[in-house]
């Protein structure tokens, strides 16, 4: 359990037996997931058409979409896979739409759609994402045609980083530091860790006082 000793000042005549409402602590618990093009061949054929899906860490995002505009025969195959940091695969494809094809991806850390007969007009894909730590991803996009020739190589940049949100304490207890019977700080306990060196007082708020010190 992690716990919160805050001090404030601008009240009086506060008893000790006040109860506390409406204190709110700014922690970093969420992600955003941004989409930027990485790299790309000149004849795009693979276009990464979702724009920004925020999502946290260990929950599925979903409405990814991926438009595919075949150039000159057709495309076959399309592989799809996910890299962390380190060029480790990440698994965490779910909810696979293969838009004219069939689905034949072997697992959740990979995508593999097939069409027979080739496709030659434009289809869309559709896929959700679970991602569970935040850093900088890569979906690689492979599509394939009748020959080795015909293989074009997409790359797209996700971006999971921290954005704060609100949560609320478990447990509260009032404290009289100078012992003159006035409410000088309250005792803030929390079931989620807590790490006490990132908060400042503007992240602190109490109804009806003003936060001088987060200790």
């Amino acid at each position: 359990m992690s716990t919160y000793s805050v001090r404030m000042f601008g009240f009086s005549g506060a008893l000790l037996a006040t109860f506390l409402s409406g204190f709110l602590l700014i922690s970093a618990a969420a992600a955003d997931l941004s989409v930027y093009i990485y790299d790309g061949p000149d004849d795009i054929g693979a276009t990464l058409i979702s724009d920004s899906i925020s999502i946290t860490p260990g929950d599925t995002a979903y409405g990814f979409e991926i438009e595919l505009t075949p150039t000159g025969d057709g495309i076959e195959l399309v592989d799809i896979f996910i890299e962390d940091e380190s060029l480790d695969l990440v698994a965490g494809f779910s909810d696979i739409s293969c838009e004219g094809g069939v689905d034949d991806s072997p697992d959740d850390s990979e995508i593999v759609c097939i069409w027979d007969p080739i496709l030659t007009g434009t289809a869309v894909l559709n896929f959700g994402i679970t991602l569970d730590a935040v850093g900088e991803y890569t979906l690689v996009i492979i599509t394939t045609g009748e020959s080795p020739e015909d293989e074009d190589i997409f790359e797209y940049t996700l971006t999971v980083a921290d954005e704060g949100v609100p949560f609320t304490f478990d447990a509260a207890a009032t404290r009289d530091f100078d012992e003159d019977g006035k409410i000088d700080g309250f005792k803030l306990d929390f079931l989620s860790a807590v790490d006490a060196d990132t908060a400042a007082t503007g992240d602190v708020s109490v109804a009806g006082y003003t936060v001088t010190s987060v200790i």
